[in-house]
């Protein structure tokens, strides 16, 4: 509780986030999309799973949708939350282009193959580029 008082949490991208009514708004609510898509993520690997031992009625390229999907969405949700506001220009880039690539995968004959470089080079990105240091608080006056 001390180190939120004074501001040198590790994690300190949030303090920007939530110091006005509305960023807390988005915030919260798009934590909300984060983490249903997060359990989405997961049945759809389920669906995945029993497409490929022959325990469901669907079939391969429809099945894949329901993991990809919520990825994209959580890749989304991300962006919007902690990296469009505390990342440098190329950071800012890669994340909305690999939830644009992510939907793709189902319609190539590899399953999650695009999904794996995808993420690999998202990953990549990520640690190469270190976050963008901005003053926290905007002056009152100016």
């Amino acid at each position: 509780m001390i180190a939120e008082t004074i501001e040198s949490t590790p994690w300190h991208p949030h303090h920007r986030a939530i110091n006005t009514f509305a960023g807390s708004m988005f915030y919260g609510y798009t934590h909300f999309f984060i983490f249903a898509a997060a359990g989405a993520f997961s049945a759809g690997i389920e669906v995945e799973l029993d497409v490929l031992t022959g325990d469901s009625e669907l079939h391969a390229p429809w099945s894949s949708f329901a993991s990809s999907i919520p990825l994209a969405v959580f890749l989304l949700g991300v962006w919007a939350v902690a990296i469009r506001c505390n990342a440098e220009r190329t950071v800012r880039t890669v994340l909305p282009l690999a939830r644009l690539l992510v939907p793709i995968d189902p319609l190539l004959p590899v399953p999650f193959g695009l999904i794996a470089v995808v993420l690999m080079l998202s990953v990549a990105v990520l640690v190469w580029r270190q976050p963008v240091d901005r003053p926290m608080h905007r002056p009152v006056n100016a």
